[in-house]
């Protein structure tokens, strides 16, 4: 069980790196086509092909923030405050991560941008946990994460692996039957 967990931890980091890459990208093409002057810039800014190697930097740092966060770690369906939290400091920490490397660096690129890319990060992966939680509260989407275990062995067992899951937040798991060995 906690294998199938890490793997379903595994497929979230590689779609929320994807979407981080897409969100970059759609920041640029908002504050492109938004033509206004933002923090004393001037309403151009540079083509994306300027800002992809960014890239080597947002793709993989973003799911080891989060990772860091603890979002991967959170059971299924969290407190929204909580989660509303941990993504504000995960976004908050990409963005001074990235303005940080532009500064070291000594890049002059549309700061904008990368200020533009936390706030629509924050609001897509808010989106995005909130259609996952819409789903998972659904019958459908019950079933399809509930796990039935069989438990081989005696009563004292079943009660400490019950314990156990219960302190590892597996509540997608349900002993449906026990089978007593030892009778």
């Amino acid at each position: 069980l906690r294998r199938q967990r890490q793997i379903h931890a595994q497929i979230k980091k590689l779609v929320d790196a994807g979407l981080f890459a897409w969100r970059f990208w759609l920041a640029h093409l908002i504050r492109s086509r938004s033509q206004i002057a933002v923090f004393g810039g001037t309403a151009e800014i540079q083509p994306f092909e300027e800002f992809l190697w960014l890239y080597l930097l947002i793709i993989p740092f973003s799911f080891l923030v989060l990772e860091y966060q603890g979002f991967y770690n959170r059971p299924l369906i969290t407190s929204r405050r909580w989660l509303i939290w941990d993504l504000l400091k995960g976004c908050t920490l990409m963005v001074m991560a990235v303005i940080v490397v532009m500064f070291l660096l000594r890049v002059q690129l549309a700061r904008s941008v990368v200020i533009l890319f936390g706030l629509v990060s924050f609001i897509v992966v808010l989106c995005k946990e909130d259609l996952l939680r819409s789903w998972l509260r659904s019958k459908v989407g019950q079933a399809q994460m509930k796990r039935h275990v069989i438990v081989a062995g005696t009563h004292a067992d079943v009660d400490r692996l019950k314990a156990e899951l219960k302190v590892d937040g597996a509540d997608d798991v349900e002993v449906v039957a026990v089978v007593n060995l030892n009778e």
